[in-house]
């Protein structure tokens, strides 16, 4: 169980990633939401709105992560010649 947490909250080169902690952190928030307002829970709009964009950011910026060269600080040294 702890493997499985520490490869979900690892990057791309295997170090831990604050961008997926806080990630993490927004889903449970927004699961635990969205479980309370089954149960009568009232939640302002605005609150529903915001982690929900939070989500989005952060899910989008794990992606391009994801996606993206490894290397972008050494451009210069990758160029072709």
């Amino acid at each position: 169980m702890k493997t499985i947490i520490y490869q979900m909250l690892s990057d791309v080169s295997g170090n831990g990633s604050s961008k997926r902690g806080i990630a993490f952190i927004i889903l449970a928030l927004f699961v635990f939401m969205a479980v309370g307002s089954c149960f009568g829970l009232t939640i302002k709009p605005d609150i529903w709105d915001d982690v929900f964009y939070g989500l989005l950011v952060f899910g989008g910026m794990i992606t391009s992560e994801q996606f993206s060269k490894r290397s972008v600080r050494n451009y210069k040294d990758n160029e072709p010649k």
